[in-house]
């Protein structure tokens, strides 16, 4: 930490001086874009101005500070790197999630230090010695997941809504609404659904934004990252997305991740969410509604916080059912019960209720 600039050393400081403090270490943050980092970022956000707080990441962006909390890298692959920061920021709570949780975990219950996990999608990580542990709290981020912990631990974890700042995905800004969008090319997002789905749409124009193996291909992180979703996390040996081949579809238009989700909005008609995998929450899809869009999801894709605002496909492997709900959407339009229906969804939405609970519940330092 000494070889640190003055501007990021400054910042540090400055976070050191909170009583209360708290140490997110995550395998990645942004600029990388995904849901487990937006939530990351959401959280850290909206509880800056009560608790100090440091993010370590692993290799990759150089250290940095974003929204006033410093991001440092930290090799995430040692267990005594990750001991040294531990050691030196002095948290009253460590939260992490992802690829390099488990020795996160392990550390911190070494330590005696109350260490945060966060579950958002479905893990093979051990967590039999873990829950013994007074020191060791689990955070789901939706019913379905709560349910899948209970089901295969025998524990109810904490329910904590992921935190999604309106500000950051809707801006008022121009709109020029031309795409049927969809957010990842990997076929287990849904993306050769999509693909199928334009070729029989040849008349419309699609943006389909990039997933992370085409993102990285040339930066040599892949293989580290794919190293931790192997071991790291458990999950199963053959791992290797598999990325629809939109070359043969000259109505689909191919983007990288957009830093400024709004733009992705601003262009967008109708929102697709066609993943093959059960979605743990669905947040692309509040991120649409609250940008007015109609979104309409696979079956997959299930969340009772918005189940009732969305239009649903039955069989989502049949392009031609996804283009009659397009086909009618762009027929009528958002529908006033529609447009109702999304203000009701804007009202409703309260990330009070899960910094609240963040707080109070889960973190209560």
């Amino acid at each position: 930490m000494h070889s640190l600039p003055k501007g990021i050393k400054e910042h540090l400081s400055a976070q050191y001086s909170i009583n209360k403090r708290v140490l997110w270490i995550a395998g990645t943050y942004f600029p990388d874009l995904g849901g487990a980092e937006w939530s990351l970022m959401g959280n850290a956000c909206l509880m800056k101005n009560n608790y100090g707080q440091l993010i370590l990441v692993h290799k990759e962006h150089g250290n940095r500070v974003i929204d006033g909390i410093p991001v440092l890298e930290c090799n995430l692959n040692s267990p005594s790197e990750i001991l040294r920061f531990i050691r030196r920021f002095d948290p009253g709570v460590v939260a992490t999630q992802g690829l390099y949780a488990r020795p996160v975990i392990e550390q911190c219950l070494n330590l005696e230090v109350h260490v945060v996990y966060f579950l958002r999608a479905k893990t093979q990580l051990d967590f039999s010695n873990y829950l013994k542990n007074e020191f060791f709290t689990v955070v789901a981020n939706s019913k379905w997941m709560t349910g899948w912990f209970k089901q295969k631990w025998g524990i109810s974890p904490c329910l904590l809504n992921p935190v999604v700042l309106p500000w950051v995905v809707t801006k008022e800004s121009p709109r020029k609404p031309e795409y049927i969008t969809h957010v990842g090319d990997a076929d287990v997002k849904g993306g050769g659904r999509v693909l199928k789905i334009a070729k029989e749409l040849s008349n419309e124009r699609f943006l389909v934004t990039r997933s992370w193996p085409a993102f990285r291909n040339n930066e040599k992180w892949r293989e580290d990252r794919i190293g931790q979703l192997k071991n790291g996390d458990g999950a199963k040996n053959n791992f290797e997305p598999v990325l629809a081949d939109f070359n043969g579809a000259p109505n689909v238009r191919l983007e990288w991740p957009f830093l400024d989700p709004s733009a992705l909005y601003r262009q967008t008609k109708i929102l697709l969410v066609a993943s093959k995998w059960r979605e743990p929450y669905g947040r692309v899809v509040i991120e649409g509604l609250l940008n007015g869009l109609p979104v309409i999801v696979s079956p997959e894709v299930q969340n009772d916080i918005w189940s009732d605002l969305v239009y649903h496909v039955n069989n989502p492997e049949d392009p031609k059912e996804w283009s009659s709900v397009i086909c009618k959407v762009l027929r009528t339009g958002i529908e006033k019960y529609r447009r109702i229906a999304i203000d009701e969804f804007c009202s409703r939405f309260n990330n009070n209720d899960s910094v609240r609970v963040l707080e109070n519940e889960i973190f209560n330092i």
